[in-house]
């Protein structure tokens, strides 16, 4: 919202010199933005103190909003009267509340929605209240499996039920069929603007649709084998993946093509005599590991998250939908890469190189690299804490034993 000087839009308005325009210009240029959209992250640690201490900003800059427009309206439309009514509105001030039934404070939220108050008291009319929440299903424990290696998935959410009240203000989005995931998906790698070497819009498209699609069906049998009933485990199973999955391969992949490229360089110089290598042959090197870093990415997204059953349908799977492109195993590949930072840390003497401690490792290291949330569940003695450990005595810039 742009805060004019009235005095200068009068004057621009009775005088049209070129000086009087250039301030008025001047003075829009040096105007103020004020917010008018607001996103509050709900969770379980907040009380009802908190919330109503987020609010009180919001409050102030409505009310704000309202005395400005209040007090410049009379003037404006006197000396302006061609200007539309609607242009001298109230600006509406949007407020987001992101997973609001993740808190205890129902109630509350149930007071702002529908109530339009904030204990007890009315909000400003041009404040606009908007909530997500999860859907809420039945607990999963009843039916858990004896093997907490096979609970990679229960699609569920520790969420509260709505109140009728708010049930009554709820719209279902849904979820993207597989139709529409793939123009999603194709429309995100538009917006990567990928250059020749990369993989083509289809090929890489496939990949991430079928590793989504893949995942889903994996999710079902599981929910199947665990007690769930058909029409559940589809419900639960559409949920364990998601766009948020896909926007990982995005930002993963194209960590692994930097990172792949400049090493694959780096080779092809040191490995030449001081003649510079071929471009012709840095553009074959280039597309190959393009690819194999979209197949690392999806390796680290959904991969490393199934159990070892899974896990070799996931390659054998893989292995099929490359075959096209006569495409590298998935498991060489992707053991060749753990393998690589293996070797540029230090490990301690008597420490086994365990594939648990490969893996954990490998995860810890790339999503620190690109501040990726992850965590590792794993039975106790899976080298949770030692790979941990390791990765932050690896982690010392500098001062690392090794570069």
């Amino acid at each position: 919202l742009l805060e004019f000087n009235y005095g200068m839009v009068l004057k621009a308005h009775e005088d049209c010199s070129p000086k009087t325009t250039t301030e008025l210009l001047k003075a829009i240029l040096d105007g103020h933005t004020r917010e008018t959209f607001f996103k509050i992250n709900i969770h379980a640690a907040l009380t009802p103190e908190v919330i109503q201490a987020k609010f009180e900003p919001i409050i102030e800059r409505a009310l704000a909003l309202q005395e400005a427009v209040q007090t410049r309206t009379e003037d404006f439309r006197l000396h302006f009267p061609r200007i539309p009514l609607q242009a001298f509105s109230v600006p509406l001030v949007t407020v987001f509340l992101d997973e609001v039934n993740t808190s205890s404070c129902i109630g509350l939220f149930k007071e702002l929605l529908v109530d339009k108050t904030l204990d007890g008291k009315p909000l400003p009319e041009n404040i606009f209240l908007v909530a997500a929440c999860n859907p809420h299903r039945s607990s999963s424990v009843a039916v858990r499996s004896d093997s907490s290696r096979e609970d990679w998935v229960l699609g569920s959410y520790y969420v509260r039920p709505l109140p009728p009240s708010l049930r009554f203000l709820l719209w279902d989005y849904g979820a993207l069929d597989e139709k529409r995931e793939r123009e999603y998906i194709e429309q995100k790698i538009a917006m990567l603007k990928k250059t020749e070497v990369s993989l083509s819009v289809q090929q890489l498209t496939g990949l991430i649709a079928w590793s989504q699609k893949l995942m889903r069906l994996f999710a079902k049998e599981q929910l199947l084998k665990v007690g769930f009933d058909f029409d559940e485990a589809c419900t639960r199973a559409s949920s364990c993946v998601s766009q948020r999955d896909i926007q990982r391969v995005f930002i993963l992949g194209e960590f692994f093509e930097k990172s792949r490229v400049s090493r694959a360089r780096n080779q092809l110089v040191s490995a030449s005599s001081p003649t510079k290598p071929s471009s012709d042959l840095l553009l074959r090197s280039e597309t190959a590991l393009s690819r194999h870093s979209i197949i690392l990415a999806l390796g680290l997204v959904y991969y490393l998250r199934l159990d070892t059953v899974f896990r070799m349908q996931f390659c054998q799977e893989l292995v099929n939908q490359e075959r096209g492109s006569k495409g590298e195993a998935f498991l060489s590949l992707f053991e060749a890469e753990m393998d690589f930072y293996m070797k540029q840390m230090h490990i301690p003497t008597g420490i086994a190189k365990t594939q648990a401690l490969k893996e954990n490792l490998f995860a810890i290291m790339i999503c620190s690299a690109l501040r990726l949330p992850l965590i590792i569940v794993g039975a106790p003695g899976s080298s949770k804490t030692l790979s941990f450990n390791l990765a932050t005595n690896n982690l010392k810039g500098a001062e690392s034993r090794m570069q």
